[in-house]
């Protein structure tokens, strides 16, 4: 499997004095419930297919959080994959989920992002930092670039224009400011 990391980074970085610095363990690549599967997305039809939500992954974010810290993890990431307007799945439901594992799990750093698709390669997380645009900036980038989010499917989603086209975006911090 290609696995990558997609960073999207703040306008400005938060300063850090080098005594301050430590390795930290974590995962970038972790699935819940909202890593739906679809029901028949392969047939193309008036109204997108509907998740099924728990058909890729059985645990909570809450969970894989709580499992996480238990496990000795500094940090994880929230990187449930896509299908047909996941995207406003993930903003509705997915993201009210974080807040509550932030808020259960507060010694476990905990962001949020997405199982990316990419050109000519598999798929690649995509992180962003923890501050307060970062919902909607999620909503976006997927709703706009993600390969399996537009129904009917649109092949020109994975073309490497498009790619180039989604990295320009993601350059763009997100509305909010940096969350130092």
């Amino acid at each position: 499997m290609l696995t990558g990391i997609l960073l999207l980074s703040a306008a400005l970085p938060c300063p850090v004095m080098a005594e301050e610095r430590r390795w930290l363990a974590g995962d970038h690549h972790v699935h819940s419930i909202y890593s739906a599967k679809y029901r028949d997305a392969s047939a193309p039809g008036e109204h997108p297919p509907e998740p099924i939500i728990g058909g890729d992954s059985a645990h909570t974010i809450l969970q894989n959080a709580e499992m996480a810290q238990r496990h000795g993890l500094d940090w994880m990431v929230s990187t449930d994959h896509g299908g047909p307007h996941h995207a406003q799945l993930a903003y509705d439901r997915a993201w009210p989920n974080v807040i509550v594992a932030r808020q259960h799990v507060p010694g476990l750093l905990l962001f949020y992002g997405m199982e990316f698709d990419v050109p000519g390669g598999e798929h690649a997380s995509f992180i962003l930092p923890i501050e307060p645009g970062e919902r909607a900036a999620l909503r976006t980038i997927e709703a706009g670039f993600g390969k399996r989010e537009a129904w009917p499917a649109d092949p020109s989603r994975s073309t490497k224009p498009r790619m180039l086209e989604a990295l320009g975006a993601i350059e763009q911090p997100p509305p909010g400011g940096p969350g130092c």
